[in-house]
This record gives structure tokens, C-alpha cells and sequence, in this order.
């Protein structure tokens, strides 16, 4: 998959082995000019991520003791949980403390944006668009930054 990431970053060229979800989204980064060698989520001022939590206070009630008991049940796998709008907007998160400080360094925290626009393809940007479970692995991610990671999402209807 490296190989069909660094050919289409430098060439343009889609090889056959991406997975369709997965290439659709490739060339819409490009096209949008997402840097394919930085992953940064963009964060939200103080008061609009007050204002986003305060729109979702339904859902975050609900989610957080979930996502914590699931948080609980993984400690030690070095995994982040994490709950957004239906924009990418990054609600909450739990997890392994190492993991949520390495995610950080990527704004994947409270208040970020996490959209393929924003971050190229991932699972919260494209389980959002599409509407369905995602999980995208290393270089299927559109930015290098994010190629050691794996990430899974689930949209909630």
C-alpha cells in the first residue's frame, strides 16, 4: 500500500490495489490540496468548541460513560476513543494516556476538526461522509504523518 500511496502522491497515478472508499477520497484530497506530509486537526477557539459541546450535550451525556467503559476495557492497548458532531468536530476523547498525548500532537483532541478536508483520509472524515463503518490502516491514510496508525469509525444515525 506504501508503494500505491508514494505513486499516486508524486505521480498522480492510482494503482489497482486501493481500495475504492480509499481512492475516491485520495484524489478529493488533491484536489482540495491537503498536504499529504502533515496531519493536523484544525482547532476550534475556546469559545466555538464551548458552543459546538454545548449543541451536542445530548449525545456527549449519553456517549462519554460508554466510551469510557470501552476506554476501561482496552487500558494498556495504547488506543484513544474519541466522539464528534456530525462535522468531524472532535467532542471528547478517553484512552490510553500515552496514546491521547501522541494524538495531541496531532490536534486529534477536543475542538479539532477531523474532516477529510481538514486531516485527508481517515476513518472519522470518511465513516462521516460515507455514512458508514470505516477503518483505514497506515499509508491508506492520505498523510504520511498518520501512515504509523490505524483508525476505525462508526457514524451514529
Amino acid at each position: 500500500m506504501t508503494a500505491a500511496w508514494e505513486t499516486f502522491v508524486m505521480d498522480g497515478q492510482m494503482l489497482d490495489d486501493v481500495r475504492p472508499a480509499v481512492a475516491s477520497s485520495w484524489v478529493r484530497c488533491a484536489k482540495n490540496r491537503v498536504d499529504p506530509m502533515n496531519a493536523a486537526g484544525r482547532l476550534a477557539g475556546e469559545g466555538m468548541t464551548s458552543s459546538i459541546a454545548q449543541a451536542n450535550v445530548s449525545l456527549i451525556n449519553i456517549a462519554l460513560p460508554m466510551m469510557e467503559g470501552v476506554s476501561n476495557a482496552i487500558l494498556g492497548e495504547r488506543s484513544v476513543i474519541a466522539l464528534t458532531d456530525n462535522c468531524g468536530h472532535i467532542l471528547e476523547t478517553t484512552g490510553d494516556p500515552t496514546a491521547i498525548n501522541r494524538a495531541c500532537a496531532l490536534n486529534f483532541q477536543r475542538g479539532a476538526l477531523w474532516s477529510c478536508d481538514e486531516v485527508g483520509t481517515n476513518a472519522v472524515g470518511m465513516a462521516l461522509e460515507l455514512g458508514c463503518p470505516m477503518h483505514i490502516a497506515g499509508s491508506e491514510h492520505f498523510c504520511k504523518p498518520l501512515h504509523g496508525s490505524a483508525s476505525s469509525a462508526s457514524p451514529i444515525h
